[in-house]
């Protein structure tokens, strides 16, 4: 048998038990930052979009320092601007078909 002492074992639990701890701890920091994120990407996104649609309206832009971030904002923004290029042409070839249904 292996023979191990107690404060060997008191300290093998210390650290899974502080393991554990961190763990936790992480998750619930981690689903705050990503629900952040989410809300500043929106945002963002409505602002971005309103703007497009409206010169006029004008708004400070949030300078983000980590490049991360950064990428995937503009990522998220052009894959919404691709997809509202999508929408406007299956929107127009809508209406060009019900034009001629009309004719």
């Amino acid at each position: 048998m292996i023979d191990v002492s107690l404060s060997t074992l008191l300290f093998i639990f210390a650290i899974l038990a502080a393991l554990v701890i961190y763990t936790f701890m992480m998750r619930s920091f981690n689903k705050r930052y990503k629900i952040a994120l989410n809300r500043f990407l929106a945002k963002e996104i409505a602002r971005r979009s309103y703007q497009i649609l409206h010169p006029e309206f004008k708004y400070e832009v949030y300078h983000i320092d980590d490049q991360n971030e950064r990428r995937l904002l503009d990522e998220t923004l052009k894959e919404f601007e691709t997809l509202m290029q999508m929408q406007k042409s299956v929107t127009s070839t809508h209406d060009v078909t019900e034009d001629k249904a009309k004719q």
